[in-house]
């Protein structure tokens, strides 16, 4: 039967990332503008003169910055979070191209900012704040409301980006693929269509394939159709891939409100923060019972939709 096939192994989640993954640059990334948005505020001053302080005025500016640093929402970040950033920052300084001789972790150079960041982390600890929520997955109800609304029908510029944008996070966001800079970065390239030995049609990431192929593993996903289907994900994927503008490769555009020809989109690519948004606008317009973050999506399971879908199909015959 028309459906997903997905293997069962996946990488360590405790494996090490290198330096120069797309995921530990954007955790550095995020790390860095957090320490610099902080210190502009703080200090009402330029923070390009981070990268070549001294250790000694860093560690003062640190001490602070471990103190007063909040979220958008005015709220303190997380002890894992503050870890992170923590991390972030120090791999930012030591690594290219800056290379730095100096470590912010290590007590010897930084005395100060390091006792002053174990006396904020037991604080947090004591306020309930050790630690980041676990995101929830999408309800049942929810899930089969979101992809049978108007929100997802291929029939328009948006909705039908609406369709492709959660079709492919939910199917292929999940091992790495997710996070709003690696969606950016998407191309038309990314993915591609294959049959299987029983004649079954499928969408599959570029990527993974080959890596299947070099490596032997059985790390592959595939999003398969739904023949005569309207809610199929391979049809609506290749309906989407004949509207894109020629003149763009980025596989996520912008969408034009009301075309006049067969090009639905214009060359510029949807930008991160509006990606990373993607999930929550959704969830507001098909009116689901939670405001679901584009997260929640990686933690629902696969065959859940899979198995909505059939019977949803079972019960329409």
């Amino acid at each position: 039967p028309a459906g997903i096939d997905l293997a069962l192994g996946r990488p360590r989640a405790d494996a090490p990332q290198p330096f120069n993954s797309k995921n530990t640059q954007c955790s550095t990334k995020w790390g860095m503008t957090v320490l610099r948005k902080w210190y502009q505020g703080h200090f009402k001053r330029s923070a390009s003169s981070i990268d070549a302080m001294s250790a000694s005025e860093l560690d003062k500016v640190l001490q602070q910055f471990y103190i007063n640093a909040k979220t958008s929402k005015k709220d303190k970040y997380t002890k894992n979070s503050l870890n992170a950033i923590r991390k972030s920052i120090n791999r930012y300084l030591r690594g290219p191209p800056l290379r730095r001789d100096i470590n912010i972790l290590c007590d010897s150079e930084f005395p100060a900012s390091n006792r002053t960041y174990r006396e904020v982390c037991r604080t947090l600890k004591m306020e309930g704040k050790a630690s980041t929520k676990h995101t929830a997955p999408m309800a049942v109800e929810d899930l089969l409301k979101l992809y049978q609304s108007h929100v997802l029908k291929p029939s328009s510029p948006q909705t039908l980006l609406n369709k492709v944008w959660f079709d492919i996070m939910f199917f292929f966001g999940r091992h790495g693929g997710g996070g709003r800079y690696t969606q950016r970065e998407f191309t038309r390239e990314s993915f591609g269509f294959g049959i299987d030995e029983y004649g079954r049609e499928f969408v599959y990431a570029v990527k993974d394939e080959r890596a299947d192929a070099e490596h032997q593993t059985h790390h592959r996903v595939r999003m398969y159709a739904l023949p005569g289907d309207p809610h199929c994900p391979v049809a609506a994927f290749q309906l989407y891939l004949s509207k894109l503008n020629p003149f763009s490769n980025a596989l996520f555009q912008h969408p034009i409100l009301h075309p006049s020809t067969d090009i639905w989109y214009n060359t510029k690519p949807v930008g991160v923060n509006v990606l990373g948004s993607m999930m929550p606008r959704l969830s507001k317009e098909a009116q689901l019972s939670a405001i679901y973050s584009n997260h929640s999506i990686r933690m629902t399971p696969v065959v859940l939709l899979q198995g909505l879908l059939q019977t949803h199909r079972s019960e329409g015959q």
